[in-house]
Parts: C-alpha cells; sequence; structure tokens
C-alpha cells in the first residue's frame, strides 16, 4: 500500500478515468449529477452505489478482471392514491356501478 494519501486516491481516479475508455467516469458524473438534483427536487435522501469486483484471470499470471458496477437509489416523490369503482366485470369507474347517475347521460351532454 502506498504511503501518503495523494499516491493512493491518484491510482483509483486514474483507474476511472481508463477503465470502459473513461465511460464509468462519464456514467458516475452524470448519476451523480442526477441524484443531487432528485434530492433537491423531493427534498429526500438517496444514494449512489458503485461496486468494483476483481478476479484473477486465467489469460496470465499477474492479470486480473475487473467489473463494476452502478446503482443509483433516486429519491421519489409518493404516488398519491385515487378512489375508482370497479365493476362486478372488473372495469374501473369514475361513477358507482350499481347506482344511476342524478340526470340522464344525454341531457348531461347537451347542456
Amino acid at each position: 500500500m502506498p504511503d501518503n494519501e495523494h499516491d493512493a486516491g491518484g491510482q483509483f481516479l486514474a483507474f476511472l478515468a481508463e477503465h470502459n475508455k473513461g465511460r464509468t467516469a462519464r456514467e458516475l458524473d452524470a448519476q451523480v449529477m442526477a441524484l443531487v438534483a432528485a434530492v433537491c427536487e423531493t427534498g429526500r435522501a438517496g444514494k449512489l452505489t458503485y461496486t468494483v469486483s476483481v478476479k484473477p484471470s486465467k489469460a496470465g499470471e499477474a492479470m486480473v478482471e475487473v467489473t463494476d458496477d452502478i446503482k443509483p437509489a433516486l429519491p421519489r416523490f409518493d404516488r398519491k392514491t385515487d378512489i375508482w369503482f370497479a365493476s362486478n366485470s372488473g372495469e374501473l369507474s369514475r361513477e358507482h356501478p350499481h347506482q344511476s347517475g342524478l340526470w340522464p347521460r344525454e341531457q348531461v351532454d347537451r347542456d
């Protein structure tokens, strides 16, 4: 392990810049911006998880295979509940299926 902090941070940043031809760094940048915007918009917390997996490569002695995964958990607004009536056949309607309206439909349509 490197003794000074600059060497350790520089190595990881260099890895991010080069991994997947820089696509990982660009995607993380975009995901962080989306996360901050969603937190500001909703007033709720969110998170972004970046996972790096490393395993020995069968291709060579000093080689390793590196994969990564980016998982955003953006905050969302609550979805509002809405009230509907259900008919016996499962259709949804704003009008009660077993109750007639106050005015016949033809009269409402003419007005």
